[in-house]
């Protein structure tokens, strides 16, 4: 098992409208998700990842209690998740990306924050659908 998630606006089944925008941060190594709004982690990386930038309360317990399903952003939430990067950041040194010399945690929690703010920021209904 493993977890698709969207970033955007509430569809009417309860997940997200799937866009790409040429604003969107593009990293190395990660042709899958380009400049869209939607990733794709296996169940270990995603719980690696959230355990690695301090977002296992807010994002994996969330998602695990209610898989498929969608999380409401809320300012807080971004909020949240900006410190964290910031905090990860200071820490880790190695460029945002996906292979050898690159973090995909950085990779990962610029991508989240991004389209975050943006889905805050641009949608009537911005949730982080997930399935």
């Amino acid at each position: 098992m493993g977890y698709t998630l969207i970033i955007g606006e509430r569809t009417g089944n309860g997940g997200a409208q799937e866009i790409t925008l040429p604003q969107a941060p593009v990293f190395a190594g990660d042709e899958l998700t380009g400049q869209s709004n939607k990733r794709q982690l296996s169940s270990r990386a995603f719980e690696e990842f959230c355990a690695a930038t301090g977002l296992s309360a807010i994002l994996s317990q969330p998602l695990k209690r209610q898989h498929p399903g969608s999380l409401e952003i809320t300012r807080t939430l971004v909020s949240q998740i900006a410190v964290a990067q910031r905090t990860y950041e200071k820490r880790h040194r190695l460029p945002a990306g996906f292979g050898p010399f690159h973090d995909a945690h950085k990779a990962r929690l610029r991508w989240l924050c991004w389209w975050m703010e943006w889905a805050l920021r641009t949608c009537r209904q911005p949730v982080l659908a997930h399935r």
